[in-house]
C-alpha cells in the first residue's frame, strides 16, 4: 500500500498494531527505552500540546538541538503532524568554545526565522547565554497533558523538516525538504533492497544527518521497528553500541560512512568479540563519503567470521539534496570495484577505459544504480552530457531532489541546475548503467596543470604517518599567485606536539607521494587532534583548511 506521507503510515500502524514496538533508543547514559506505536503517537500528542500552548504555529521553525533519544523522535513525529518545521542540530557544547556554539546556533536561527531552540534542561549554559529567552527545553514542552487525537493534514507538497547540507565545499545552506521528497526516496531504498517482512534497522547516525533522520522516516514508512543510539555511544565504544546492537536485536538494515566501517575494523585487529553474530544483516548501506576498496575488503575479513557476508554490503551515493539516496548497489551481490587509470585525468575530467597507460591506477568502488524514477547523467564542463565511461561531473534528476534551499527572506531559493538536472559537484563516470564517484569537482588539486585527487594524497600519508586519527590528514590545494599554479598543503592532525621525529617522518611523505604519485612539492603543517576542520557528519571542510593555511594555522615544516 502506498501513503501520501509517514504521518498516514504512521497512523495505520497505530491503528491496527498498537503495541508492536516502534522504536527502541539506547540513550546517552546507557539506557534502554521502547516505545510501541502507540506508546511512541501518545508522547507526539504530548509535544503537540505543549507546542501549542507556548504559543507555536504551524509554520513556524525550531531548531533542535537534543541528543538522540525518545523525546527527540516523538518531538519530530509531532512537528509532523502539527506541521511545525524543525531543524536538527548537533547537541550545543558548552566547553570553552562555546561563544562560537553560541553564535552559530544565533546565526542559523536568524537564517531560518527560528521562533526557538529547543535543548535538554540540562544542557546548562545555555540557558544563561543571551539565546536563553529563545530557548525552550523539551521538558517544556511535555509538561502540558496531551493533544486530543491527531489527524495527518500535511500533503505531498508541504515541508516535512530543514536539513542542512554538509557545506563540505563552502557556505552551508539549508534544503527544503518535502514529505514527497520523502516518500519518492524511501520507496525508492525499499524497492532497491527488495524489503522483507521481517526486516528491523540499527542506527547509530546522528539525526541532524541525513542518513540519519530519514533512517527514521525509513522505519515508520516500512513498518518495521528501529534500534537507534546516540554517535557518542558509538565514538566511545563503535562494536557495543553499533555491530552488537545489530547482533544483539537481529538488525538486518544499516548504515555508516566508509570511516566507521574502517573504525571497527582496527578494533578487529586487536581483539575478539564473544558472542557477536553478524549473520542477520543483509543491506548495510555504504555512503556519506568515498568508500575505499581495501576498506570494504578489510571489514568484510575481519567480520566474515562473525557471520558478515560479503553480499550485505551496500555502497550507496547520496546527498542531501536528493533527500537522501541517488543509487543503490544491487542487494546480494558483493560490491564491484574498477580499477582505471588516475593519470588520464585533464582539466578535471578523464576517459575511465580500465586500461593503464603506464600512469598511477585508482580503485573505484561502484555504488549502485539510480533508485526507481530517478536519473543520474554525466556532464562536461559546458554542461553536455558524456558517453559511459568519460569522466565527468554528476548530475541527478527524480522526485527525492529537493526544489531549493531556504534563504533569509524566508523565500525558495533555486538549486544549481541545468534542465532539471541537479549540479552535484562530485565527479564520477557511468559503467552498465551503474554509477562510479571519484571525488569532487572543486576539490580537485591542479598541479602545473596536472590533476590529483586529495583523497588519494591523503590515503598515502595516512600510511606513512600511521596516526589513526579518522579524517587525521587533509589535503588541499592553494593557489601560488607568483606561479599561478596551485601547491598542495597537507594538513597532519598528531595527538603530541611538537611531532617526535617529524623532519625524518616529513621526508617520508615526501618521498611516498614523490614516487606513488609524482607529486613534489608539498608544505606539511602539524595540527592537535581534532583541529582539522570537518562538517557534522565528518567531511573535511576544504574551503576552511585553505583559510587557515592562508591566515597561518602553524609554522609550515
Amino acid at each position: 500500500m502506498s501513503y501520501p506521507t509517514v504521518l498516514h503510515t504512521y497512523l495505520d500502524s497505530v491503528e491496527s498494531e498498537p503495541t508492536r514496538l516502534a522504536l527502541r533508543t539506547v540513550e546517552r547514559s546507557g539506557e534502554t527505552v521502547e516505545s510501541s506505536y502507540a506508546e511512541l503517537f501518545h508522547l507526539a500528542r504530548r509535544v503537540v500540546k505543549g507546542l501549542k500552548e507556548l504559543g507555536i504555529k504551524p509554520g513556524d521553525r525550531l531548531v533542535i538541538g537534543l541528543p538522540t533519544c525518545h523525546e527527540l523522535l516523538a518531538l519530530y513525529l509531532g512537528a509532523l503532524f502539527y506541521r511545525v518545521i524543525l531543524l536538527i542540530e548537533p547537541v550545543p557544547r558548552v566547553s570553552r568554545e562555546k561563544e562560537l556554539t553560541y553564535a552559530r546556533l544565533d546565526s542559523l536561527m536568524t537564517q531560518i526565522g527560528a521562533r526557538y531552540l529547543v535543548v535538554r534542561e540540562d544542557t546548562g549554559a545555555i540557558r544563561e547565554s543571551h539565546l536563553a529567552n529563545r530557548t525552550l527545553t523539551i521538558e517544556q514542552i511535555l509538561n502540558y497533558g496531551t493533544a486530543e487525537e491527531l489527524t495527518p493534514t500535511a500533503d505531498g507538497a508541504d515541508i516535512a523538516h530543514l536539513q542542512l547540507t554538509s557545506g563540505s565545499t563552502g557556505k552551508r545552506k539549508v534544503a527544503i525538504v518535502r514529505h514527497r521528497n520523502i516518500v519518492a526516496n524511501i520507496n525508492g531504498i525499499g524497492k532497491a533492497i527488495k524489503l522483507q517482512p521481517d526486516d528491523g534497522l540499527v542506527f547509530w547516525l546522528p539525526l541532524f544527518h541525513d542518513m540519519g533522520l530519514i533512517a527514521v522516516s525509513c522505519s515508520i514508512y516500512w513498518q518495521r521497528p528501529m534500534t537507534v543510539t546516540d554517535p557518542s555511544n558509538f565514538v566511545r565504544n563503535p562494536i557495543r553500541f553499533w555491530l552488537q546492537l545489530m547482533s544483539q536485536y537481529r538488525g538486518s538494515i544499516t548504515a555508516a560512512p566508509n570511516s566507521a566501517y574502517e573504525a571497527c575494523t582496527r578494533l578487529a585487529a586487536l581483539r575478539n568479540f564473544e558472542g557477536l553474530d553478524l549473520s542477520s544483516c543483509r543491506a548495510a548501506f555504504w555512503g556519506a563519503e568515498l568508500i575505499h576498496r581495501e576498506t570494504v575488503e578489510r571489514f568484510e575479513n575481519a567480520f566474515g567470521p562473525y557471520g558478515y557476508r560479503r553480499e550485505a554490503t551496500l555502497p550507496v551515493y547520496g546527498m542531501a539534496e536528493a533527500t537522501l539516496a541517488v543509487t543503490v548497489s544491487e542487494v546480494a551481490n558483493p560490491p564491484t570495484v574498477d580499477r582505471i587509470d588516475a593519470s588520464l585525468i585533464e582539466n578535471g575530467f578523464r576517459q575511465a577505459n580500465g586500461k593503464s597507460s603506464g600512469g598511477r591506477l585508482m580503485d573505484v568502488v561502484c555504488v549502485g544504480r539510480p533508485l526507481i524514477n530517478h536519473q543520474v547523467r554525466i556532464v562536461d564542463i559546458q554542461k553536455r552530457p558524456l558517453a559511459e565511461g568519460q569522466v565527468g561531473e554528476i548530475e541527478v534528476a527524480g522526485p527525492s531532489v529537493v526544489d531549493g534551499y531556504w534563504d533569509e527572506r524566508n523565500e525558495v531559493a533555486p538549486l544549481p541546475s541545468t534542465d532539471a538536472y541537479l549540479t552535484t559537484g562530485d565527479l564520477g563516470y557511468i559503467r552498465d548503467g551503474e554509477l562510479y564517484v571519484i571525488g569532487r569537482k572543486k576539490e580537485i588539486i591542479i598541479v602545473k596543470g596536472q590533476n590529483f585527487i586529495p583523497d588519494e594524497i591523503e590515503s598515502c600519508t595516512e600510511k606513512i604517518v600511521g596516526n589513526n586519527i579518522q579524517k587525521g590528514v587533509a589535503a588541499v590545494g592553494v593557489e601560488n599567485p607568483t606561479t599561478k599554479t596551485e601547491s598542495v598543503h597537507i594538513l597532519i592532525e598528531s595527538r603530541i606536539l611538537p611531532v617526535p621525529d617529524n623532519l625524518s617522518l616529513e621526508e617520508r611523505i615526501r618521498d611516498a607521494l614523490a614516487e606513488t604519485l609524482g607529486l613534489n612539492g608539498v608544505t606539511i603543517y602539524w595540527l592537535a587532534k581534532g583541529k582539522i576542520p570537518k562538517t557534522t557528519s565528518g567531511k573535511i571542510q576544504r574551503f576552511r583548511c585553505r583559510e587557515l593555511i592562508r591566515m597561518g594555522v602553524s609554522a609550515p615544516s
